[in-house]
């Protein structure tokens, strides 16, 4: 590599051999695995670390929005399948992340309120609310796979708050498909009707 003095490449190497390297954009000496390749680059490495690499990344796309857009539906136009197994992966890894951006997409269309809610925000609101994030909130069953994030009071209802975290309760997608645009109060008095007229019958 061409550009350094011999005293340099000398702290390098010395770095090397504790298995670091200097990011260059300060964040000080990090393990190898912390720096994607390149062939050019000292030790086969890039300069910058994967967490500057990344962070530079994403100033630029909120700096440039438009471009941003632009090039990425011309790359998933350019790479179908590719960027169907990206969005698959991400779904698997991010599962409540993607119902609450399912959820706020529609209530968007339906032009009520649609806030921008993290797992984490959600995550924290249901341990206040002594909400098990591994049950049905109607049932107290083990969510099923493909359970549902259900507005409580449902989107299509008179006066729904919308899509924001005190309205998500996690739910199987029976219950939910039963409860379908009821209330959550009305579902659960009809539920609790339709058992008792079960035990009696």
């Amino acid at each position: 590599m061409s550009g350094i003095n011999r005293a340099e490449r000398q702290r390098r190497e010395e770095l090397l051999a504790q298995g670091l390297k200097e990011c260059s954009k300060g964040c000080g000496p990090l393990p190898l695995d912390r720096f994607h390749p390149r062939a050019d680059g000292f030790a086969g490495l890039r300069g910058e670390c994967v967490e500057c690499k990344h962070e530079a990344g994403a100033e630029y796309r909120r700096a440039n929005p438009e471009a941003e857009c632009i090039r990425a539906r011309t790359w998933q136009k350019a790479n179908p399948d590719r960027f169907r197994e990206i969005t698959k992966r991400w779904r698997d890894q991010n599962r409540i992340a993607e119902r609450l951006r399912s959820g706020r997409y529609r209530a968007e269309k339906l032009g009520l309120a649609a806030d921008n809610i993290t797992t984490e925000q959600l995550l924290a609101d249901w341990e206040r609310r002594g909400i098990d994030p591994t049950k049905c909130v109607y049932t107290g069953q083990p969510l099923q796979d493909g359970w549902h994030l259900d507005h409580a009071v449902p989107l299509s209802a008179p006066g729904t708050p919308g899509h924001v975290v005190s309205n998500l309760v996690p739910a199987n997608p029976r219950q939910n498909s039963t409860k379908h645009a009821r209330h959550w109060i009305d579902y659960l008095a009809d539920r609790a009707e339709a058992q008792k007229e079960s035990v009696n019958a």
